[in-house]
């Protein structure tokens, strides 16, 4: 009889612990449920993560508070990450939206894991432009290459990357990331960067008299996109390279391009001299 009013005793003890369990399990989901209600996320997060610990052992009793914390803790998650971003802390959002993905997957719900993962190139992005607004190149530029080993698909991150290297002045890197812009949809915009890339190049180039490679920066340009610029500082410095020819042929583009700038006077009388040049040997 002892042996089994001792055991009777054991089960009534482990009823009421249990049922305690519900209970404490229940409380700390009406706390996360309120500081929710009052805008505090973080709190209401960590409540309902309490909640669900404790409800997990309960059986049958806690399925209910099981079910009503995974279907709300996945989404406080990327409500967390977005709280972050708006408050410009972008490493912080990335780690919640990272650990929200692991908790997602291990709720099962992918909608909101996939969800997670998608925002975080998106964060990054944000964060690049904040760097560049300060002129942070170099570190706009490291932000940036983490997009695109996430998405390398991700065009806008490629021509941004672009940017943040010709801002920090690395020419042959930000061609390399232009030049990728181009493969990922953003053919246009890319393009025209790279024109201006080399024309800036070229401009720079024809002032230290280095004509050769003015002239090749020059043609590199107008490869790209079509300008009238590019082709006027061509010109000028195949004319002088002595290539008189190839002047012409530039100058005239540059003409048919821009028959009103303020240089084209300039440059029609180029034209004509050189072309005077190239008749004289002929006349004698």
């Amino acid at each position: 009889m002892k042996k089994i009013l001792t055991i009777a005793c054991a089960a009534l003890f482990t009823f009421g612990a249990f049922a305690q369990d519900v209970n404490q399990a229940t409380d700390l989901y009406n706390y996360g449920a309120n500081a929710l209600t009052d805008g505090n996320r973080a709190d209401a997060l960590n409540y309902f993560q309490q909640a669900l610990a404790i409800a997990k052992d309960c059986g049958a009793d806690g399925e209910e508070l099981v079910a009503n914390c995974q279907s709300v803790i996945p989404q406080l998650y990327i409500y967390i990450a977005k709280d972050f971003i708006k408050a410009g802390a972008y490493e912080d959002a990335v780690a919640k939206l990272t650990e929200g993905i692991d908790v997602c997957n291990e709720m099962g719900d992918e909608d909101k894991a996939r969800e997670a993962a998608n925002l975080i190139p998106q964060v990054y992005m944000q964060q690049g432009g904040a760097l560049l607004k300060v002129k942070d190149y170099n570190a706009a530029a490291e932000i940036y290459s983490k997009v695109l080993e996430i998405a390398p698909d991700n065009g806008r991150a490629a021509l941004m990357l672009g940017q943040a290297k010709e801002k920090a002045g690395d020419v042959d890197a930000a061609e390399q990331a232009y030049v990728l812009a181009t493969t990922l949809g953003q053919e246009k915009t890319a393009n025209k960067q790279l024109s201006n890339l080399f024309l800036k190049k070229s401009v720079a180039l024809l002032q230290a008299k280095d004509y050769a490679a003015a002239q090749k920066a020059a043609e590199k340009s107008f490869t790209y996109n079509e300008n009238q610029n590019a082709y006027r500082v061509a010109g000028q410095a195949a004319m002088n390279l002595e290539d008189k020819t190839t002047a012409i042929q530039y100058f005239e583009k540059f003409l048919e391009l821009a028959p009103a700038d303020a240089n084209a006077p300039q440059i029609r009388e180029a034209v004509a001299i050189l072309q005077k040049q190239l008749a004289a040997p002929a006349a004698k």
